[in-house]
């Protein structure tokens, strides 16, 4: 908040009517329609990126390579000798 919107010389109540009035209308039932539709925009178009985050934190396991080692890098190109 800008300190230089509070009026000294108006009373708490005033100014924080003032105040409130600066706040556009934050329904979340009103909006959610909004974010759901940005949700599904992103998801197909951010589909990777979000696959990709949830085998590294490992909620997503491979059947193939099973489950990440956090130990080791994510990527190297060193060769593995073990």
């Amino acid at each position: 908040m800008d300190e230089q919107l509070i009026d000294s010389t108006l009373t708490y109540g005033e100014n924080s009517g003032y105040l409130k009035s600066l706040v556009p209308n934050f329904d979340p039932e009103e909006r959610l329609k909004e974010w759901e539709s940005t949700e599904e925009w992103h998801m197909e178009n951010f589909f990777l990126e979000y696959y990709m985050g949830c085998v590294r934190n490992g909620s997503i396991v491979s059947e193939d390579t099973g489950p990440v080692d956090a130990s080791k890098p994510l990527f190297s190109y060193a060769v593995d000798t073990m």
